[in-house]
């Protein structure tokens, strides 16, 4: 379990994801006032943390994604069932940037709206590489093993 590649790659898209959840992902501003879009708040950052509205779809959905990599390390015996959940967890990835995204777009309707993207916009897209990555070495170990099979 521990000396695969493929642990490696699943712990890594775990940890960026699960600092997705810390940090905040967009700023922006309307009439002098600076908000921030955090994985489960939107904040104003000038009054002492006021908060907008909660944002628990983006927050559960960044949760799930990080733990189901997790998780996915667990089940290093049943390299199919790994496989088929480092590929739900790729749409889980890419389920992130479209709801950021849809909260892009219904902040655009806000006429003096200046939008500023933060780094952790950039972790589902780094997960994504690894998730892409622990695929091809689970793909890897299960042709082997399969190749050993047909030996017999």
């Amino acid at each position: 379990m521990i000396q695969r590649i493929q642990t490696l790659y699943l712990a890594l898209a775990a940890f960026v994801l699960g600092l997705m959840l810390q940090s905040p992902i967009v700023s922006f501003a309307i009439d002098g006032k600076i908000y921030d879009l955090t994985s489960y708040m939107l904040v104003n950052s000038q009054v002492s943390k006021d908060v907008i509205f909660y944002n628990y779809p983006l927050a559960v959905l960044i949760g799930v994604a990080s733990l189901l990599a997790f998780i996915t390390i667990l089940f290093f015996k049943n390299r199919k069932l790994q496989m088929k959940l480092t590929l739900f967890n790729w749409i889980l990835t890419l389920g992130i940037y479209v709801l950021i995204a849809y909260y892009y777009f219904q902040a655009q309707a806000i006429k003096e709206l200046v939008f500023t993207f933060r780094l952790p916009v950039v972790y589902p897209a780094v997960a994504f590489i690894f998730l892409v990555l622990a695929f091809k070495q689970i793909k890897k170990d299960e042709e082997i093993i399969q190749s050993l099979n047909r030996i017999r």
